[in-house]
């Protein structure tokens, strides 16, 4: 009994597999010839002027976001680069260490603003001076 219910279960996996895979390979084969042609088109079309405009106006308001949290996080850093050190002068160790991640974390945001706002300095010319 037992035996006959595997055999029946499998054949059934089997069949399944057959009629969905060979149609989810139809269909999938279907799908990316339209997407791939029409891509590339998409991708090449340059930016009008205006919409370069409208792009460069978002980017100044993140420029400026970005410039604000620099400036943020140029005056944290010496308190939280102060807090590890006594952190670690007291042998706590963890919160040195929590405190540790949390600097290079603010670090690593700081040279991410950087880039974009080199970015937008690029492709734009009037972005925000960075702190």
């Amino acid at each position: 009994m037992i035996r006959t219910r595997r055999s029946i279960f499998a054949g059934l996996a089997v069949a399944a597999a057959m009629t969905f895979g060979g149609a989810g390979l139809a269909g999938a084969a279907g799908a990316s010839t339209p997407s791939t042609a029409t891509t590339p088109a998409t991708a090449t079309t340059p930016a009008t002027p205006a919409t370069h405009a409208s792009r460069c106006a978002r980017a100044e308001k993140w420029a400026t976001r970005i410039t604000a949290r620099e400036q943020k996080a140029a005056t944290a850093l010496p308190k939280m680069e102060a807090r590890e050190a006594k952190a670690t002068a007291d042998h706590r160790t963890k919160r040195a260490d929590r405190i540790a991640k949390r600097i290079t974390w603010v670090k690593k945001a700081e040279a991410r603003g950087e880039t974009v706002l080199g970015k937008i300095q690029a492709k734009c010319g009037t972005a925000t001076p960075a702190s």
